[in-house]
């Protein structure tokens, strides 16, 4: 897997790398830069996680794909000397046994052929890989930000706005009560955002790399909302809708 050879690459400002949670952050992207009159990139496939030397099993690829997308976006990045890098990902995926418990596809870290394919195993390479990840970033002038990921949701917004609009309370306040009684509680998000958080935390402090957390963003003092009375920012559980301005803003 190649990317294609680019002429001239433009000066990028933001480069987004990330699996499909991603997507979502896009339009935010584009808006912020064209605001600031520079360029943005975005390299990402659903289900790769965008740490170098990283390759992920037991998921939606054949073996070292995913190592080779990041292998590229970061050649990409030495092309381009992007001023800021963004790393986007349902990072619980890869290292919670929890998420991927009812799947057949398990999302197993590995960084040789030789890896166990278990979350444990997992959890420490994400460690390393993150790490490796942001010094190879910084070292080309980066500043890194690593975004925690977005709220899951335990009810399908999908159907929650479905019964709304039967209901004739699509853009009325009415929706409200009804959102916030299915959006997920704030308190099963910080459950579920823990593991991630704890590896963080071995993480040795790296200047210029930050953490950017969406609770501030999505919810308050007692759920993290799905949507508002004008419509989901979600298209399912746990993906983000790209397209609208509330949800870009969310993004944002």
């Amino acid at each position: 897997m190649s990317l294609p050879e680019a002429a001239a690459p433009a000066p990028v400002d933001v480069a987004l790398f990330g699996d499909s949670h991603a997507d979502a952050f896009l339009p935010a992207v584009v808006s912020a830069t064209k605001q600031r009159d520079t360029a943005p990139a975005y390299i990402g496939l659903g289900g790769c996680i965008p740490l170098i030397g990283v390759d992920v099993r037991a998921g939606n690829w054949p073996a070292e794909v995913c190592r080779t997308l990041a292998q590229e976006q970061y050649n990409f990045a030495v092309k381009t000397k992007p001023k800021n890098v963004l790393l986007v990902g349902r990072w619980s995926m890869y290292i919670d046994r929890v998420d991927s418990a009812s799947s057949a596809k398990k999302y197993y870290l590995v960084e040789a052929e030789t890896d166990p394919l278990s979350k444990d195993h997992s959890r420490e390479v994400f460690v390393r890989g993150l790490e490796r990840t942001v010094r190879a970033y910084e070292a080309l002038g980066a500043k890194v930000f690593f975004v925690e990921q977005v709220p899951q949701q335990l009810a399908d917004p999908r159907a929650v706005f479905h019964r709304i609009n039967q209901r004739g309370l699509w853009g009325k306040e009415g929706a409200t009560e009804v959102i916030s009684r299915n959006s997920v509680p704030l308190a099963s998000l910080s459950e579920r955002q823990a593991p991630l958080r704890q590896l963080l935390e071995q993480l040795p402090p790296i200047d210029d790399f930050t953490v950017l957390s969406p609770e501030e963003h999505f919810c308050d003092q007692n759920h993290c909302a799905m949507g508002d009375k004008d419509g989901p920012y979600y298209h399912d559980r746990d993906h983000l809708k790209g397209s609208p301005q509330k949800t870009e803003n969310k993004a944002r």
